[in-house]
């Protein structure tokens, strides 16, 4: 199992807070009740987790065979967008909402990943790669 990194998993939850409180501003503008919001944050939270996840679940066949995969390292933001979209998408249309919501989601997913930027560098898992260039 990986080491727990203190920085990176605060920073982690720091961003979560922040989406969630962003997330419920943004949203009290929608003309739904409490509890549907609530299921399209938990639908967004849960789609985008699977999503980041998915990719390196999928490419190690060893670990997904022995339940290992979803516990190691490695998540990607543009799956985790494209899962939480998706996510949002299937609860809409299971509780038959029409209401479009796109606009709720757009500062909060921002500040989350910026914040989450932070923690992945915080956390060594994000520095990129190494250049000669000048400008690198």
């Amino acid at each position: 199992m990986p080491p727990i990194r203190l920085t990176y998993s605060l920073l982690m939850i720091a961003a979560l807070v922040a989406c969630s409180l962003m997330l419920r501003r943004s949203q009290a503008r929608l003309p739904l009740p409490a509890w549907q919001k609530l299921a399209i944050g938990l639908a967004a939270f849960c789609g985008a987790m699977i999503g980041a996840k998915l990719p390196f679940v999928l490419s190690d066949w060893e670990g997904l065979r022995s339940g290992s995969a979803w516990l190691s390292d490695g998540k990607t933001i543009m799956c985790g967008i494209v899962g939480g979209y998706f996510g949002v998408e299937i609860i809409k249309w299971a509780l038959e909402i029409r209401v479009k919501t796109g606009d709720t989601f757009a500062a909060p997913v921002a500040i989350a990943v910026a914040i989450g930027r932070v923690a992945c560098f915080h956390g060594g898992c994000c520095y990129g790669t190494p250049t000669s260039l000048p400008w690198g």
